[in-house]
């Protein structure tokens, strides 16, 4: 097989203060700061719970319509699956693959597109083992 969707990597929030928030999460539902991340001006904290790890994306930072930023999928051979989803017209064709060597421990290969029914998701694969 070219590609493996191994699941949920992690769920976006907006939130006005990530750091409270995470505290809240912390204190009430048993989950564990795992690291705070800036890329510009985006500023995210992750915090996880089992096999759930909820990024908390400063409010502001870049465009909401609700609560939830997005689904993000981890992913092996992300490159495959896009080529994939662009042929069946699921990712437009001008969509880029982005990274970020510097983000999260391991660095990073993203990209973002719109679900059925308009529900943004991310495939995401790590960029070192």
């Amino acid at each position: 097989m070219e590609y493996w969707v191994k699941g949920a990597a992690h769920i976006g929030l907006y939130v006005d203060d990530p750091q409270s928030v995470i505290d809240w999460y912390v204190e009430n539902l048993g989950f564990h700061f795992i690291t705070k991340e800036v890329n510009g001006t985006v500023e995210c904290w992750f915090a996880g719970c089992g096999g759930l790890v909820i990024e908390f994306i400063k409010k502001g930072c870049t465009p909401s319509d609700g609560p939830w930023a997005h689904v993000c999928l981890e992913v092996i051979g992300i490159d495959a699956l896009v080529a994939d989803l662009k042929k069946k017209g699921i990712i437009p064709e001008e969509a880029e693959i982005t990274g970020n060597a510097d983000f999260m421990p391991s660095g990073i290969r993203n990209i973002f597109f719109d679900g059925p029914v308009g529900e943004k998701l991310e495939l995401l694969e790590y960029a070192k083992p």
